[in-house]
């Protein structure tokens, strides 16, 4: 596959059963087109929810055909799998390959990986769900696992830490959910949630007491029932 055309020239003539040859030969010319040799060494990255361009990749060609350039989503590359528009947003890191046809019909194709990086890992301190008596407090913490460098914080409370305390409503059964994004120092980023639900107090119990029958007896027995709250309980 040389970078430029070759010539060969071959000479043709006719003979009758290897005994009479013809005089003159015919002159046959045969060139030989280059095929594109194309390459490139970029390894594109993005995060969650970006775009990219694939036009702008750096795809070379070695024998400097001249050729045009189409992308596409598997081989064999057709019109079938050809990408149009060049911008796309994958959700997962995904192959893309790329074709180039010559001027002369020649062809060459190469594969590229658009990696997509994840974002953080979120985790919840003490839970992604859980309750609270009511008026009571909780502190709630996001810990990121993953991603590059530093991170930054926002709730939908406008809150920009890891951690902030939240207060359970009055009303038992009130569900409130506050949502996180974590960003890391390349921008790449998670969102998730916490679900707190207000739980009644236990306000009052009711207590019955069984007297032994006897001295040093042990037939006896105290009951407390909450007459409140949400089961299960834990007495100590």
């Amino acid at each position: 596959n040389s970078p430029v055309p070759i010539e060969f020239t071959y000479l043709v003539g006719q003979s009758l059963d290897f005994l009479c040859f013809t005089e003159d030969l015919a002159e046959v010319v045969v060139i030989i087109n280059p095929l594109p040799k194309v390459s490139t060494t970029d390894m594109p990255e993005i995060c969650p929810a970006e775009s990219f361009n694939l036009a702008s990749l750096n795809i070379f060609d070695d024998n400097f055909t001249g050729g045009q350039l189409t992308f596409h989503t598997a081989l064999p590359a057709n019109q079938g799998n050809v990408i149009n528009p060049l911008v796309v947003s994958p959700s997962e890191t995904t192959d893309y390959y790329f074709l180039m046809t010559s001027p002369d019909g020649c062809t060459d194709d190469g594969v590229v990986t658009l990696t997509v990086k994840p974002g953080p890992d979120l985790t919840f301190s003490p839970s992604d769900s859980f309750s609270l008596c009511r008026e009571s407090f909780e502190t709630i913490t996001v810990e990121p696992v993953g991603g590059t460098g530093d991170y930054e914080f926002f709730w939908s409370t406008g809150n920009s830490n890891s951690s902030f305390e939240v207060e359970a409503a009055y009303v038992a059964g009130t569900e409130d959910v506050y949502f996180v994004t974590v960003t890391d120092e390349e921008g790449c980023f998670s969102t998730d949630s916490v679900i707190v639900t207000t739980t009644n107090s236990i306000d009052s119990v009711k207590v019955f007491v069984t007297d032994v029958s006897e001295c040093m007896g042990t037939n006896g027995g105290i009951s407390i029932i909450p007459l409140n709250g949400s089961a299960p309980f834990s007495l100590n």
